[in-house]
């Protein structure tokens, strides 16, 4: 059910538990084919660009950037916003 997956998301990331709602982001984008749970995963990947890890020693979540893609593959509006701002603009 898209919309329980949406208030449950919403209620995890407001409470600061994005990371412990990642399994269920997994769960929904790989059973369901869902975009937006694939767009979620890369968002709760994603790391700061002031974070150690992406200035030292310039890593990036490879699961993140498939997730980003994959979601744009698949249609999702949030998506599609993203790509024409880092890819186009």
């Amino acid at each position: 059910d898209t919309l329980a997956y949406i208030r449950s998301y919403k209620a995890y990331t407001t409470n600061g538990k994005s990371k412990e709602f990642l399994y269920y982001a997994i769960i929904m984008a790989e059973k369901n084919n869902y975009g937006r749970a694939y767009y979620d995963i890369s968002r709760i990947l994603a790391l700061r660009t002031d974070d150690p890890l992406v200035t030292k020693y310039n890593y990036s979540s490879k699961f993140g950037n498939y997730s980003f893609l994959k979601s744009y593959e698949l249609g999702d509006d949030f998506a599609k916003d993203d790509v024409k701002d880092f890819y186009i603009n």
